[in-house]
């Protein structure tokens, strides 16, 4: 019955609520970090089959502000066949993932998780925010991301902040945002793909866009399907967006974005189980909404964004406590609004002023446990300056900033930073120092009063006592291009993280029930990328990372990674793309926040290696009106290596895929 209510309601209100969005119509060196708004993209137009792009990355950005982040490209994720996000930043050094199945993540644990230094979603809770053009995009009943509603179709870029920015992102130590496209130039476009292979998995997608004068839009649907490599590893993911955008004057724009999105994936249980006992079904589906006034003059750019984010989730067949099967509701809300300002007033000057207003609401049922009427709210301000000074043909840019974070129930936290930023050509160094800041959300609160009896026996209120964790992030780096042939960076990073929220839920651990403030760790690596580029229709990328963590059984945090990609264009019309990844072996804690009894272990899985190629063939037709084409094979674990992210939790091995896209 509630899995027949829920669809009912929940196909109504999705009609309404997405009728519009469904059918309405960065450089490497001394650049900063594109602001949290849409990113100019403009359709790629085939004119010179010999333009090879670069592997796996797009580039290694270094702030004015002494911190560094990754951008994938939309050609990137193209040329490694990146679906999801999990599959769009596996190879990028410093990020891992988790998943079970071919196509969709499932949610119910780590079926589906993105990683950057060892943090994400730690269950119940997380590190990582997961933003959409600057947005926070997450279920907040457990207040860590779904990785379904994170498309990657929609997306012209992803950026990974793999340190602290307050600058940029608050409430977290790290952040993946996908930056959604757009048309900057007059002109149409649109875009046909579908693909078949392996496990009876098939995708297609649709776009259009288009500008006229002032006015530009951008529409899209996307579904993605398959049987999975094991049983019950089936999985769906459907998301219809939508933007529209308007050129109020010279220097003011008006734009939504509209995405909704409509999942499911399966668990397909633990193989080391006589039975395989799983834990059934996952379905998520949400529907996403931002308004953006952006300005942009010489001296002066922003924006003011107000956003709605309206979601849901259903877990049918989770396993409980005393071995039977239940089923779970959560239904949720985030909306608030981001603002910022970033101000030019003298020479070599820059002062970036800005505010998040974040809230959260929602309810949780299993079976007779019900839970409702919390709502949280966080507002952060933040203010950072810097300034470029010449000396001697080197330029060094000093910085200085902090976020102020106020909360409706727990503590005011402030998060300061500092920089410099020491560059001359086509060299740079960079310094910083970043404090994160991570608020408990409304999983604590679950936890508490529905989830946990032994919680809720000792000390149901007792979560408002907590406060956020905190963590310092140190960074230091250099970057180099040498002419247009090699671009290389070296970044290394210490993370000193205390008052981590952690949970007693087993009496053996010889304490009540309850949250408190004890986690404390260490981490320190480097990662290092190179890029070289030996002729215009080849391309290689190699990137090496390096992570200690302490303790050392942290989960999703292997010691070594290394990653490897090249692009080939040859005999003028073929596209070899190749990648290759491997890592290390890594703890793999599904429930890290759980203060385990003194007995347990936590569970681990090998070092893996995985290569992957894609083989297209590109063309353009003229009479067809076809401005790029391009017909694919898409090879994944060609060695065909058994991996896990998870004990018992085998990947899939070898598989094919084959597939075109046209566009007009």
């Amino acid at each position: 019955m509630l899995k027949q209510l829920y669809s009912k309601t929940f196909v109504i209100k999705k009609c309404i609520s997405s009728a519009i969005p469904a059918f309405l119509s960065i450089g490497l060196f001394f650049v900063s970090p594109a602001d949290a708004t849409e990113t100019p993209l403009t359709t790629t137009r085939l004119t010179d089959l010999t333009v090879i792009e670069t592997p796996i990355i797009d580039s290694n950005a270094t702030s004015r502000y002494g911190m560094e982040s990754t951008s994938v490209s939309r050609a990137q994720m193209d040329d490694m066949n990146a679906q999801d996000i999990t599959s769009a930043l596996r190879r990028v050094p410093g990020v891992t993932i988790s998943r079970f199945d071919q196509v969709g993540s499932f949610g119910g644990a780590q079926g589906g998780g993105v990683f950057v230094r060892g943090g994400g979603a730690s269950r119940p809770g997380g590190e990582l925010q997961m933003l959409y053009d600057g947005v926070p995009r997450a279920n907040p009943l457990f207040n860590h991301p779904l990785l379904d509603f994170i498309s990657t179709d929609p997306a012209g870029a992803v950026r990974v902040y793999k340190g602290v920015q307050p600058e940029v992102y608050g409430n977290g130590n790290a952040a993946v945002d996908v930056e959604t496209k757009r048309m900057t130039r007059d002109g149409f476009a649109t875009k046909l793909a579908a693909q078949y292979g392996s496990n009876n998995t098939f995708i297609q997608s649709v776009e259009h866009g288009g500008k006229t004068g002032r006015l530009d839009y951008y529409l899209g649907e996307s579904y993605k399907h398959s049987d999975g490599h094991r049983d019950h590893s089936n999985g769906e993911l459907q998301s219809y967006y939508s933007r529209l955008g308007f050129q109020t004057s010279d220097h003011w724009h008006l734009a939504w974005f509209g995405n909704a999105t409509d999942n499911y994936a399966l668990d397909p249980g633990d193989r080391r189980s006589p039975t395989h006992d799983n834990d059934g079904r996952y379905e998520t589906r949400d529907v996403f909404n931002t308004l953006t006034f952006s300005n942009s003059y010489s001296e002066a750019d922003g924006f003011i964004k107000p956003y709605y984010v309206k979601g849901a989730a259903r877990w049918y067949g989770e396993t409980s406590s005393s071995g039977g099967k239940i089923d779970t509701a959560m239904d949720w809300e985030l909306y608030g609004v981001r603002a910022k300002e970033t101000i030019r007033p003298w020479r070599g000057g820059e002062i970036i002023v800005g505010i998040d207003l974040d809230l959260v609401e929602g309810d949780y049922q299993s079976g007779a446990s019900t839970f409702s009427d919390e709502k949280l709210t966080l507002t952060s301000p933040y203010l950072a300056v810097s300034h470029d000074i010449d000396i001697a043909g080197w330029t060094l840019t000093p910085s200085v900033g902090a976020r102020q974070y106020f909360h409706n129930e727990f503590d005011a936290e402030t998060a300061p930073q500092a920089g410099l930023v020491i560059s001359r050509g086509d060299s740079a160094l960079h310094i910083g120092y970043a404090r994160g800041v991570v608020y408990p959300g409304l999983n604590v609160a679950v936890f508490s009063e529905v989830i946990s009896p032994p919680i809720a026996a000792a000390n149901p209120q007792g979560w408002r006592n907590l406060s956020a964790e905190v963590m310092d992030h140190y960074e230091a780096g250099v970057s180099r291009r040498f002419n247009k042939l090699v671009k290389a960076n070296f970044t290394v990073f210490h993370d000193d993280g205390r008052d981590r929220y952690q949970m007693y839920v087993n009496p053996a651990t010889g304490r009540p029930g309850g949250f408190a403030n004890i986690g404390e760790y260490d981490k320190d690596g480097f990662e290092s990328a190179l890029t070289i580029t030996p002729m215009d229709d080849v391309s290689l990328f190699v990137g090496l990372a390096y992570l200690h963590t302490d303790p050392d059984t942290m989960p999703f945090a292997p010691e070594w990674t290394f990653s490897a990609g090249g692009n080939w264009r040859f005999l003028e019309h073929f596209q070899l793309s190749i990648d290759a990844l491997w890592r290390d072996d890594m703890y793999t804690d599904s429930y890290s926040r759980a203060v385990a009894a003194p007995a347990s272990q936590p569970e681990s899985v090998d070092d893996a290696f995985i290569m992957n190629a894609k083989i297209a063939y590109l063309f353009a037709a003229p009479t067809l009106h076809v401005e790029k084409g391009e017909a694919f094979l898409a090879f994944e674990n060609l060695t065909d290596t058994s991996y896990e992210y998870a004990p018992g939790y085998d990947m899939a091995g070898f598989t094919v895929m084959a597939g075109f896209s046209f566009s007009f």
